[in-house]
């Protein structure tokens, strides 16, 4: 769950330090107070596109730190070993803190390591979900109603089966495509290969000849050349006085002994002028001037270079484009085989297909059932007396198919008598629809691991004795997982475990935004000013502890 957050610079935040606890938490305040920034840098800390705009005006930086407890959270922590990035020094906290600077840098960091975004998103997937005030505008697309069935009928893992077989099915079809086109021209494409194999066989190309060939032509050319020069340094070795110097220096150091060294390297000189000598004339024995040769070495590389413009490849990439053609021949006549094999894997996993999209069904079917049994209950709490929900598979047409299974899946509704079941955005409301939003995301949210979940101003549109429902179904989840809600209904915030007040104060020339948490008398005054709104009058204080008092002895 998240146990702290720290806003610094963030739009009119200047510094803030919020410490969240267990169960169901509630942030109050006048509009425009700074409520929805605090979730906003929520976002931006889990992995939300950055803007310099978000900089509070004169600062050069602005950084969000969020720190979770990760102790029941096992997914999370599996994830940060996964990745290298878990908490040596406390592996159930988790840090995350987002940086953003003016020269347009964002840095994402995880208990101190650089991430990127996608892995902050990832991580944040497994530690906080947010239903928008708006959330109600995407529940009427069917995408999102199929993903909230799914949701509530708790089948991850059946449904990644499903996308897992579609996939393979898909590629190995695409295959099949290929192997159908292969073989449809299997006369002509065997015709040409080997035709070309042919060419190449002629060929007869040799590992490494083509440079060989290239070394040989070059010697040939100036073998003239080569013979004179060699000629020359030979006269030039043979004429040198060394053998004399070496005779000389004998009698020399019989006389004197440190002169030895320096017969040593005149000896040596003589032995190593030699050994060249002789390397020269084994060179002379194969240089000649053989112009038959050179004019066949000349036809050689031509034939080769010929044949590499005719294939579209350098002459140095013939050798391997025979191996290239004759594999291409072996995987043509094995074609007739590779689509035999081919067709049967499609059947096998087209059968598979069906076998497991068929459950998806008749799972969606059930959680349809009782999610719609659920949600006309609450409905028909939330003051629409004579709704009612439905949900409907609508088999997608002909015998088409998709990653998500078999059907798509729509939200039906009536809120009142008479009235036929009809897609849910043309008959309801916006307050019907929002609270219809909201019951759907309560029992919906029953099913997440995720151990934070935040309700941006969802009970936009209610109040009264609704509003206390409402209340009471986000009190009902802060059972299992961490609720945090941004309210402006006295009767969802006296039903809290932990009340945060957000207030925008002037500084000077600035406004900053501060939240406290408030203690039991502050509280009921908190309450009583969202109750009676500026002037707080005894009874409207009265009415605030009378509420509190209500839910404390229920407690």
């Amino acid at each position: 769950m998240l146990t702290h957050l720290s806003i610094k610079n963030f739009t009119i935040i200047e510094n803030l330090n919020i410490d969240l606890q267990r169960g169901m938490i509630v942030l109050t305040g006048e509009t425009g107070a700074g409520k929805s920034i605090i979730i906003d840098s929520l976002k931006l800390v889990l992995g939300s596109r950055a803007d310099i705009k978000m900089i509070k005006h004169g600062c050069k930086r602005c950084e969000i730190t969020a720190i979770f407890d990760l102790q029941n959270i096992s997914e999370a922590k599996q994830w940060l070993k996964n990745y290298g990035m878990n908490n040596e020094d406390n592996e159930d906290e988790c840090i995350i803190s987002r940086i953003i600077s003016t020269d347009g840098r964002s840095r994402s960091i995880i208990n101190g390591i650089l991430c990127p975004q996608q892995q902050i998103r990832e991580l944040g997937s497994l530690l906080i979900n947010i239903h928008g005030q708006h959330e109600y505008q995407t529940i009427s697309e069917r995408d999102q109603q199929r993903n909230l069935l799914d949701i509530f009928a708790e089948h991850e893992s059946l449904l990644n089966q499903v996308q897992q077989i579609y996939l393979a099915w898909q590629q190995t079809n695409a295959r099949l495509i290929q192997l159908q086109q292969l073989t449809k021209d299997h006369g002509s494409q065997t015709e040409l290969l080997n035709y070309q194999i042919k060419e190449s066989n002629e060929l007869a190309l040799q590992e490494n000849e083509l440079e060989d060939l290239h070394q040989e032509h070059k010697r040939l050319v100036n073998a003239e050349q080569l013979l004179n020069d060699c000629n020359t340094v030979m006269n030039i070795i043979n004429e040198n006085n060394l053998s004399i110097a070496r005779n000389k220096l004998i009698g020399i150091k019989e006389i004197d002994s440190k002169i030895e060294a320096t017969y040593e390297l005149i000896n040596n000189a003589i032995i190593q002028i030699e050994e060249a000598d002789l390397e020269l004339r084994h060179y002379l024995d194969k240089v000649n001037l053989d112009s038959e040769r050179l004019q066949w070495v000349e036809q050689r590389l031509s034939t080769i270079h010929d044949l590499a413009r005719k294939h579209h490849v350098k002459p140095e990439e013939l050798y391997n484009l025979h191996k290239d053609l004759t594999l291409q021949l072996q995987q043509l006549n094995n074609s007739e085989i590779d689509l035999k094999e081919t067709l049967q894997q499609v059947e096998k996993l087209s059968l598979d297909y069906k076998e497991a999209a068929n459950k998806l069904t008749d799972s969606r079917r059930q959680a349809a059932q009782k999610l719609s049994q659920q949600v006309t209950k609450q409905m028909q709490q939330l003051n629409m007396p004579q709704g009612e929900f439905a949900i409907h598979l609508i088999p997608l047409k002909g015998k088409s198919s998709s990653a998500n299974g078999l059907e798509q899946v729509e939200f039906l509704v009536t809120t009142n008598p008479g009235q036929p079941l009809q897609p849910l955005s043309k008959v309801a409301s916006g307050g019907e629809l929002s609270r219809i939003s909201l019951s759907i995301q309560t029992l919906t949210a029953q099913q997440e691991v995720t151990p934070t979940l935040i309700f941006d101003e969802v009970d936009v549109g209610i109040g009264g004795k609704v509003a206390e429902i409402v209340g009471r179904l986000l009190k009902s989840l802060s059972c299992s997982t961490q609720v945090i809600c941004i309210t402006h209904l006295p009767q969802i915030a006296a039903l809290s475990h932990q009340h945060i007040r957000v207030s925008k104060e002037i500084k000077g020339n600035t406004t900053v935004t501060e939240v406290e948490t408030l203690s039991n008398e502050s509280r009921i005054e908190e309450i009583a000013r969202m109750l009676g709104g500026i002037n707080i009058t005894k009874q409207t204080l009265a009415h605030a502890k009378e509420m509190c008092e209500i839910i404390k002895n229920e407690l």
